[in-house]
């Protein structure tokens, strides 16, 4: 009994020791706090931060800052495109980052999630929070590819609840919103 208990503690501590063993870590980020992480191809990944956003070749073990801007409260990154949101604005790259334009989105208020579906349509949520209101925003906006024009999409949401919180677009290209409690 008491070599089967070691036995066990041995396979145990194993696999705890051993399932770690994936994670590689690298020199401090020398942008400040993250607020949301993208990567696109072989390793090239992009930091947002609350006054940029930050590229990466070789891993994140150096760091290039790409735009000097507001906060970035999201990031997407699909080829060779990558799209930042900030509040009431977009920032998107259609060439890996190198050149940056800055769109206008109808909110007043952080753009927290964008995703794209198979049809390179994107949607995007822009919610906020002050303390007086509690969660606030204009729920979920559409654009047919072009990233400058944008309709809201709150058809069917319930108007009781508070703003969407996040989006998921499946393979068949269905989006989805998860909507607070």
């Amino acid at each position: 009994m008491r070599q089967l208990l070691s036995v066990i503690i041995i396979l145990v501590s194993h696999l705890t020791v051993s399932a770690q063993g994936f994670w590689f870590t690298t020199r401090d980020f020398p942008g400040g706090n993250k607020t949301t992480f993208a990567g696109i191809q072989d390793s090239i990944l992009f930091v947002g931060t609350e006054n940029g956003i930050w590229r990466s070749e070789n891993e994140g073990y150096s760091w290039t800052k790409l735009l000097k801007s507001s906060h970035v409260y999201s990031l997407y990154a699909s080829r060779d495109t990558i799209v930042a949101g900030g509040i009431g604005k977009l920032f998107v790259s259609f060439d890996k980052g190198i050149i940056w334009d800055s769109l206008t989105v109808p909110s007043k208020y952080p753009i927290l999630k964008i995703v794209e579906n198979i049809n390179h349509d994107y949607f995007i949520i822009a919610n906020g929070f002050t303390n007086e209101e509690g969660s606030v925003g204009n729920g979920v906006f559409y654009s047919e590819g072009d990233l400058r024009s944008w309709e809201q999409r709150n058809i069917g949401l319930p108007a009781n609840l508070s703003p969407p919180e996040h989006l998921a677009v499946d393979k068949n290209g269905r989006v989805y919103i998860l909507l607070p409690d």
